[in-house]
């Protein structure tokens, strides 16, 4: 979308410059600004930055608009889309949902001055145009038209992620065969689509009576693959020639009602949803949106299922119709009513594993993908016992993991990677497939169900973790002896509330160790915030206070493990507390104890075992052995020898694996 000529002209801008420059002039050359010259400077000023301001919030609409535009329901399709019509046409939840937050449409509308009117209105008609002129094509050429389209479309925001055709077809590709409209790398699309057979699960899945469901549809691509898979099954079928496109439509609108329905987050979703399948031809979809989704699924299950069944029942006429299979990609989280955690920052809470925990209850097959590394290693809020449950049900029978989330979503940082999760029913055994995949390379295994063990993400490092649990199983787990992040009570704002209780310190600088500590905490709360060292009284710390006079080998609690950068591990003397930004390891007796401690915890077997298991506290160390004894008399591991050489001696790491770990 442009943005037209509003603000500052040409000329405005060269004023505007000659009046910055003069008063800047220094020396001799200094003229002073007059007055209106002042006056002129802020006027022109505050014009620029009202103006630079207006076309960021823009930018960020900009970037939402084509998608709103396809999705848009007219009641009168000769009418164009306006700048001045736009807002009125997407309902608030929508709104809501797709724009930029802190953009009501009021705002919108004091701002919409800065678009071009007429490069708007034809951007718009150009779009609609496109999609109206794959209803005149071949039901092929129809998707690969309307997946164009879509591949010009931009995320809405980081949560409101529009899952490319490219995921779609590898997904479902990978779970549940059908046809596919890429090559088997998943990065050109084919002028043919391949049949992918994964067995029995494609025959039921795909069969002419199937019952397709997806929660939370945005797109609705991924019902565009279902219904085209159960579409070539139905022209297989058919006792007459399907020899045009009037034909061809016949059998997928048949296909779109009979077999496909749709669960939607906003109405502007389901609208997008019914462009996807049918475009701007009459025709019914089962499309149906719910007001607080998230909120029934999460906290009234047993009156969703109800309600989905109602829905379905109304379409079909037939009661508690089974769901073949449930497919999608639902939301991975929510802010939690705006609350702020004490370090300032938003709470936020996973709530994609109650929408596999109900797609379980409706239908045979299911096949999601969401974030992985947490639920897989049963750590993170709310997903303990989620974890455990689904890594050991019967039901599971195919789990791919991408610890890098861009291989899948190319733009999409995820920190706990991807899982894509396939589970059946009517399947009783243990043990699935799994397969974890890492820049285009993959690892598949047939895994069993981990029981209370932590299931690993690397098959590669099986026969590492083996070795570690048995020096774990000799010695202790490490993960035993870490401490609270709130040992000392010292939170993340402590600084900011109490200025006058601290008093930055330097390394050397005097403090009297009787009456005060070094306290290493942040020095403001929130993202923005960085740890540093302070003196502050002793009587500041309530709790903890066994510790505070012993030795501390400290890692980052943002970061313990240390994936994607140093864990910042440090020694911590017997005057020292800290902060939330810090948990404790380990608190030991005596400086050299600590000092062969941070030893055992930096060498090359240990840092690996600490990537093991995720970011996530509750992870944390998980696979770290713990000798217990770091004093130079342990007669265990000499600290003044080759830490590394012993250590692996005595795990058992042979040298192929020496040189893995390195």
């Amino acid at each position: 979308m442009d943005i037209n000529n509003q603000g500052l002209t040409d000329e405005q801008y060269e004023e505007l410059e000659d009046l910055e420059k003069k008063s800047k002039k220094r020396g001799k050359d200094k003229q002073p600004l007059t007055e209106e010259e002042k006056k002129r400077l802020e006027e022109l000023k505050k014009k620029k930055n009202n103006r630079e301001a207006a076309i960021s919030i823009l930018r960020g609409i900009s970037i939402r608009m084509p998608l709103l535009i396809y999705g848009a329901e007219l009641s009168d399709e000769s009418q164009d889309i306006t700048i001045d019509n736009f807002a009125s046409l997407i309902d608030p939840q929508s709104w809501e949902e797709f724009m930029p937050k802190g953009v009501t449409k009021q705002k919108f509308n004091s701002i919409k001055k800065y678009y071009d009117p007429e490069i708007f209105c034809a951007a718009g008609k150009r779009i609609r145009a496109m999609a109206r002129a794959a209803d005149k094509l071949s039901v092929e050429e129809r998707i690969e038209r309307i997946t164009d389209i879509f591949s010009t479309f931009r995320n809405p925001d980081k949560e409101t992620v529009l899952t490319p055709w490219r995921v779609v077809n590898m997904h479902l590709g990978d779970c549940l065969g059908g046809y596919n409209f890429f090559e088997k790398g998943y990065e050109t699309t084919l002028s043919e689509p391949r049949f992918i057979d994964r067995g029995e699960v494609t025959s039921n899945v795909f069969a002419p009576d199937s019952r397709i469901l997806e929660i939370n549809s945005k797109s609705g691509l991924y019902p565009l693959y279902m219904a085209y898979s159960i579409y070539r099954t139905r022209v297989k079928n058919s006792l007459f020639s399907v020899s045009s496109i009037e034909d061809e439509q016949r059998i997928w609108d048949k296909v779109v009602t009979e077999n496909i329905f749709v669960i939607c987050k906003t109405p502007m979703a389901k609208s997008i949803t019914k462009r996807t399948l049918i475009g701007f031809r009459k025709a019914k979809v089962n499309t149906r949106y719910f007001e607080d989704l998230i909120n029934q699924i999460k906290n009234k299950p047993e009156h969703f299922i109800k309600q989905v069944d109602k829905f379905i029942t109304e379409r079909t006429g037939i009661k508690n119709m089974k769901i073949n299979a449930i497919v999608g990609n639902p939301p991975y989280q929510e802010v939690v009513a705006q609350k702020e955690t004490t370090n300032g920052q938003k709470r936020s809470s996973s709530i994609f594993q109650h929408f596999q925990t109900i797609s379980d209850r409706l239908g045979r097959y299911t096949s999601l993908i969401y974030p992985g590394a947490r639920w897989i290693h049963r750590s993170g809020k709310g997903l303990e016992q989620f974890g455990l449950s689904q890594i050991n049900d019967p039901h599971l029978c195919f789990l791919k993991f991408f610890p890098d989330s861009t291989d899948v979503f190319k733009e999409v940082g995820i920190a706990d990677g991807l899982s894509i999760v396939m589970k059946d029913t009517q399947k009783g055994s243990g043990g699935f497939k799994y397969i974890y995949s890492i820049h285009g390379k993959d690892i598949i295994v047939n895994a069993n169900n981990p029981k209370e063990d932590l299931f690993p993400l690397n098959p590669l490092d099986n026969e590492i973790v083996s070795c570690l649990d048995t020096i774990i199983a000799r010695y202790k787990c490490l993960h035993d002896s870490v401490l609270s992040q709130k040992l000392f009570s010292i939170e993340s704002d402590f600084v900011e509330r109490n200025p006058t209780l601290v008093r930055e310190y330097n390394d050397g600088d005097y403090f009297d160790p009787k009456s005060e500590i070094k306290l290493f905490t942040n020095d403001k709360a929130g993202k923005s915030g960085r740890a540093r060292w302070y003196i502050a009284n002793k009587n500041v710390i309530t709790t903890g206070l066994e510790h505070l006079n012993r030795w501390k080998v400290i890692v980052s609690s943002a970061n313990a493990g240390g994936q994607k950068r140093s864990n910042q591990i440090a020694i911590a003397d017997n005057h020292s507390a800290f902060g939330r930004s810090r948990v404790a390891l380990k608190t030991l007796a005596t400086e050299q104890e600590a000092k062969n401690f941070f030893k055992y915890a930096t060498s090359e077997i240990i840092r690996f075992a600490f990537l093991l298991t995720d970011e996530s506290l509750t992870s944390l160390a998980k696979k770290v052995p713990d000798l217990l004894d770091y004093s130079d008399a342990n007669g265990i591991i000499d600290y003044n020898g080759d830490v590394n050489d012993q250590l692996y001696k005595l795990f058992g790491i042979d040298d192929k694996n020496q040189q893995y770990i390195r």
